[in-house]
C-alpha cells in the first residue's frame, strides 16, 4: 500500500504500519514500543512551542521526532504531538 504525503494526509510507515501525523507521543510509543528517555519523561513543552527529541527502543536509537505543544499551558514532551519522524541508521546515544 502506498502511503500518502501531502500536508493534509501525511503518513509515514514504521515496520511495515502506516501511521498518520500529527499524533499524540503516547499513541506512536505504545503502538511501536519506542519511547524518549526516562530523564526526559517530565519535561515540559511550552505553548505554542516545538521541539526534536529522540525515541529508543531497547536502550538504542531508533527515530527523530518533533513534538508540538497546541495547548495554552504548558504539557510534558509525553503528552505533545508528534509532527514529523525521521529514521537513522547510526547510532549517535
Amino acid at each position: 500500500t502506498d502511503i500518502l504525503n501531502d500536508w493534509k494526509n501525511y503518513q509515514i510507515r514504521i515496520n511495515g504500519v502506516i501511521y498518520t501525523l500529527p499524533m499524540r507521543y503516547q499513541d506512536i510509543s505504545l503502538a511501536t514500543g519506542f519511547t524518549i528517555k526516562d530523564v526526559y519523561l517530565n519535561t515540559l513543552l511550552e505553548p505554542n512551542h516545538y521541539t526534536s527529541t529522540n525515541l529508543y527502543k531497547d536502550g538504542k536509537l531508533a527515530l527523530y521526532i518533533d513534538i508540538i505543544n497546541n495547548e495554552k499551558e504548558n504539557i510534558k514532551y509525553i503528552d505533545s504531538m508528534v509532527t514529523r519522524v525521521t529514521q537513522t541508521k547510526y547510532q549517535v546515544s
